[in-house]
């Protein structure tokens, strides 16, 4: 590997790792409203098993049940 090589693929590390950091801050403003919305559905009377089914995806009634914690602990 020349040293061009080697620069041109540090600028690259460089690049990606901007964009890991850009996403991830992305990401925990998702989680904190995702979290805060469930705080207030959950508000309304609605169980986390409720909450998980109707609003689908991968979480789970324990991951809503942990978002409306991590929501109470944030307020």
């Amino acid at each position: 590997m020349t040293k061009v090589d080697r620069t041109d693929l540090l600028r690259q590390a460089q690049a990606a790792a901007a964009e890991v950091e850009t996403l991830e801050g992305a990401l925990a403003v998702a989680l904190e409203k995702r979290n805060a919305l469930f705080l207030e559905i959950a508000a309304t009377g609605m169980s986390a098993s409720q909450i998980s089914q109707t609003v689908g995806g991968k979480l789970g009634t324990s991951g809503v049940r942990y978002g409306i914690l991590k929501a109470r602990e944030s307020r």
